[in-house]
């Protein structure tokens, strides 16, 4: 979880998944949000950043289904999930903040799927800096803001 505070009633959580240790205010997928055309202001969008075999690291790391949260199947299924998701953002808000962990895909080959949008800020955070659990640690991360064009 992302945010200290859990029940902001400024934001909106959103997962496909609702058995999590925080469930979402809302259940859904990135590719067909249930919100009206233009709704907020800002969508913070931090999906998961591997595919496949996990590495050794991750081995006990599992959600409350006893499987592994936030793993897309393959690459393609990540490049195309994310392509999908900043096509449905496009249609929601003018302004979205992308998170990215460089743990298996830079951050340049995955800024592609982001047609339609203007990079207008990016922040790197290197490993280690203000971390506060094993996942935060390894690889750079960054904070990226973009513009709808």
């Amino acid at each position: 979880m992302m945010w200290p505070n859990r029940f902001n009633y400024n934001t909106v959580f959103l997962d496909k998944e609702v058995d999590l240790l925080f469930p979402p205010d809302i259940q859904a997928v990135w590719s067909h949000l249930p919100f009206r055309d233009g709704v907020f202001e800002c969508v913070v969008f931090d999906p998961p950043h591997m595919w496949g075999t996990l590495p050794k690291f991750m081995d006990n790391k599992k959600n409350l289904h006893g499987g592994y949260y936030g793993v897309f199947k393959n690459e393609k299924d990540m490049v195309v999930s994310i392509i999908k998701a900043s096509e449905e953002f496009k249609r929601v808000t003018n302004r979205l903040c992308f998170k990215w962990a460089e743990t298996k895909k830079p951050l340049h080959r995955i800024l592609t799927c982001f047609s339609g949008w203007r990079k207008i800020h990016e922040y790197k955070i290197r490993p280690g800096m203000g971390k506060r659990s094993w996942r935060q640690a390894r690889g750079n991360s960054f904070w990226v803001t973009f513009e709808k064009i």
